[in-house]
């Protein structure tokens, strides 16, 4: 897997995204939360918005309203539709969400802080971020009992933890699984393409694919008029 970002900043527009299609085996946007300023409630079907009527707090209201216009807006270039109105999203029994008509795209959706990452895969894909900060670690001795979360837990900073953590819900994502059932498995990744990176110090990201993949573009997009694709600071860890 190689693993790249945007050679320079760019507006996200049809041509740009078509682009990145085109050259990469899957795209992955990270979102910065503020960007929902930007977009409309009439980004939403009516379903969608009997959906965000359920949700409790402003920042799950947020983050769903970003996370589906977004996805939407990206589809729209991708499949080169006229409107984000003509792209309908639906969750399948595994609760992953798909495309209609177009489920040999593969989306997977990974939120932490003010971020929200998306992939837009050409083979099935399983994503997970997490913000790197002190975790309790009471909570986390709770669901693992394997002696590396042992050692993992005496590390001051948590990488270690956090990594297998987010590989381990990368890897669920990607098997149609729930993290409750692999908690206390140790997962085979032999035959399977991933990668770990550390993102501008702050987050780290685990992908996981069914086969070895030819390049994955990473795009940050932040709050601007236009929504502007930003550069990372990537890091294998």
């Amino acid at each position: 897997m190689h693993i790249k970002t945007v050679e320079s900043s760019t507006t996200l527009s049809a041509s740009s995204i078509h682009k990145l299609w085109n050259k990469n085996e899957a795209l992955i946007f990270l979102i910065d939360l503020e960007i929902g300023e930007q977009l409309q409630l009439s980004d939403l079907t009516i379903d969608e918005k009997d959906y965000l009527n359920t949700l409790k707090t402003e920042y799950f209201r947020k983050r769903f309203i970003v996370s589906r216009s977004l996805l939407k807006t990206i589809l729209q270039h991708i499949l080169k539709k006229r409107s984000s109105s003509d792209i309908s999203l639906y969750r399948n029994n595994k609760g992953r969400v798909c495309v209609k008509n177009h489920e040999d795209i593969y989306i997977c959706i990974s939120y932490s802080e003010n971020l929200v990452a998306i992939s837009l895969s050409k083979q099935k894909i399983g994503i997970d971020i997490e913000h790197i900060r002190q975790i309790d670690l009471n909570i986390f001795s709770k669901y693992f009992q394997d002696k590396r979360f042992e050692r993992d837990m005496l590390q001051e900073d948590n990488i270690d933890l956090l990594k297998e953590w987010t590989l381990k819900e990368a890897y669920c994502k990607l098997t149609d699984q729930s993290m409750l059932a692999c908690l206390n498995k140790e997962i085979v990744l032999d035959d399977l393409d991933h990668h770990q990176l550390s993102i501008n110090d702050k987050y780290i990201i685990s992908v996981v694919l069914t086969s070895k993949s030819n390049e994955i573009n990473i795009c940050h997009l932040q709050k601007g008029v236009p929504i502007k694709i930003e550069k990372l600071l990537l890091k294998s860890i």
